[in-house]
């Protein structure tokens, strides 16, 4: 009798005689296998000695294509120089006053003036056309009526809001000023703001009894501004002559 034979049919019958005797299969031994072929260059497995790793696609050939050109020998691309700005200046000079060499001075408030114009228009959500609207270059030629022949008082205070001898308390209260105060151009535009707004609307009866707030408009807000009850050469009151000057100024830019 062939023993081979007899063995591999007793290998065949032992899990069929392991399920009559426990009603399971037993466990299959888990398959392993060796492959003693590796790339020597990486490590990792290969279908032959010294191989390619199995199933790997070969590198794909080089693009018959231009060859690129050397990072030395790209063209230099320099960014466009900045373009200067064409639009007009916001504060100009005005005629009649010099702004250059010992005259320089008068355009030593310019910023502050359109700063200060800026900040009051945005913080009553002013535009354009509307009648509160404060222009900078109006601020400026207020300025010189007020102070443009004073060099000490334009970088100071220009706008001679606190003006010893001329300084109503009730106007320093509203302000938040203080009589004698050291004033800056920055703290005197701030400040002539708030009270020509103040002047240009004031309370008036509003038909119930009470006090309401209105807009008189820039003029009367710069009449009552200034106040001057004195005559002037042209035989009308200086607080009416005073807006007019103003006006004049502004609209006669060099």
């Amino acid at each position: 009798m062939d023993m081979d034979k007899i063995e591999t049919r007793s290998a065949e019958r032992r899990p069929f005689e392991h399920y009559l005797r426990t009603g399971q299969w037993p466990a299959e031994p888990l398959e392993t296998k060796f492959n003693p072929n590796h790339d020597p260059a990486n490590g990792q497995f290969t279908s032959g000695p010294g191989g390619a790793r199995s199933g790997m696609a070969p590198p794909p050939a080089p693009h018959p294509s231009t060859p690129r050109t050397p990072a030395a020998h790209l063209p230099t691309v320099r960014p466009a120089a900045p373009q200067a700005s064409t639009s007009a200046p916001r504060t100009r000079p005005i005629k009649g006053y010099a702004e250059t060499g010992k005259d320089g001075w008068r355009k030593a408030n310019d910023a502050v003036f359109e700063k200060t114009a800026d900040d009051f228009n945005r913080q009553n959500g002013l535009k354009p056309g509307d009648p509160r609207h404060m222009d900078p270059q109006l601020m400026k030629a207020w300025a010189m009526v007020e102070s443009g022949g004073d060099k000490q008082a334009f970088l100071s205070d220009p706008f001679q809001v606190n003006k010893p001898g001329d300084a109503a308390t009730d106007k320093l209260k509203l302000l938040k000023l203080t009589k004698g105060q050291v004033m800056t151009p920055d703290v005197s535009a701030k400040a002539a703001l708030v009270w020509l707004d103040h002047k240009a609307n004031p309370k008036l009866a509003d038909g119930h009894g009470g006090l309401t707030p209105k807009y008189i408009g820039l003029r009367k807000g710069f009449e009552r501004y200034n106040a001057n009850t004195n005559i002037d050469k042209n035989g009308n009151i200086h607080y009416v002559n005073y807006p007019d000057l103003i006006f004049s100024l502004y609209g006669s830019v060099r």
